[in-house]
């Protein structure tokens, strides 16, 4: 095992326009906190709105009601809710320039599924940002292992953010690899740049994107977010490696342990999938990435 620190300097915010959407007197009181800083913008239909600055929930002064929640909502499904229903009903909206949005309300389900939202509560929007450093460990396993890598943390510690610096990193310059992102929430492609060697699945479930960029792309290395909860995902996974396709991957977790008790991420180790396992997490003030890798060999 082998452990490491990372500085989390920003290079900036990004301009997601997500602020646009908001009420003036909440956009211009979150404007006043550096938008820089912030990591997600909290609303709570006639609650609490907050900011969450390093891990710490930051109270606005402004509020928000039913009716102002849901224009919010509408506009950041730019101005059509029904066309986002089906993200909507698995909790989340995908807005502009890789900010996702979680959406709680009153769900209508049949038979054990969700078929609606109505009555919206709360929003959770997530501003992303460039790290340009924090993907430097991952980048040299990438480059110099056979297998790949598999990023695991709780929610929330930037796997995410990761990931794209890494993207960035490897897809640019002389030794350039081709990349195939499944992108299937909107995320991963936000910061990448003109001269890159990547191809970006976007919206494509993991599986379907993983067989298609595997068999149609010829790609060294494959990259997607949040894996190891479906078994179909997992199958697709080992076909691509069986083509000789790398694949850098996250996954929620705590330890490597309770990552192996799930019976995808079990047979992803056990056709020798991944090479590598980094688990990441912030030391107390949040401005540093603590690294642990695992090497598969020592499970």
């Amino acid at each position: 095992m082998k452990s490491g620190i990372i500085n989390l300097k920003r290079d900036g915010a990004l301009d997601c326009g997500a602020l646009s959407v908001l009420p003036p007197h909440l956009a211009c009181e979150i404007e006043g906190a550096g938008v820089d800083r912030v990591d997600e913008i909290r609303l709570r239909r006639d609650g609490l709105c907050t900011l969450t600055v390093n891990a710490k929930s930051i109270p606005l002064r402004g509020k928000v009601d039913g009716k102002g929640l849901s224009e919010i909502l509408k506009g950041l499904c730019d101005g059509s809710m029904y066309a986002h229903g089906d993200t909507i009903n698995r909790g989340y909206v995908v807005y502009k320039n890789g900010v996702r949005v979680g959406v709680c309300g009153r769900a209508v389900t049949e038979g054990g599924r969700v078929i609606g939202v109505y009555d919206v509560s709360s929003l959770c929007i997530r501003l992303p940002h460039k790290v340009p450093s924090v993907g430097g460990p991952v980048i040299e396993l990438i480059r110099h292992s056979v297998g790949g890598v598999l990023v695991f943390s709780p929610p929330g510690v930037g796997k995410t953010t990761l990931l794209r610096s890494v993207i960035a990193a490897v897809t640019r310059g002389e030794d350039a690899l081709r990349c195939a992102v499944i992108d299937t929430r909107g995320e991963l492609a936000v910061f990448l740049p003109q001269d890159s060697c990547a191809d970006v699945l976007s919206g494509y479930p993991r599986g379907a994107g993983i067989d298609i960029a595997s068999r149609l792309f010829n790609p060294q290395l494959i990259v997607c977010d949040e894996v190891g909860g479906d078994m179909e995902e997992a199958l697709a996974i080992v076909a691509a490696h069986n083509c000789g396709v790398k694949l850098l991957a996250s996954s929620h977790g705590s330890d490597v342990q309770s990552l192996l008790r799930r019976p995808a991420v079990a047979l992803m180790k056990e056709k020798g999938i991944f090479d590598h396992f980094v688990g990441i997490s912030r030391n107390a003030d949040c401005r540093d990435y603590l690294y642990e890798t695992v090497c598969a060999d020592e499970l």
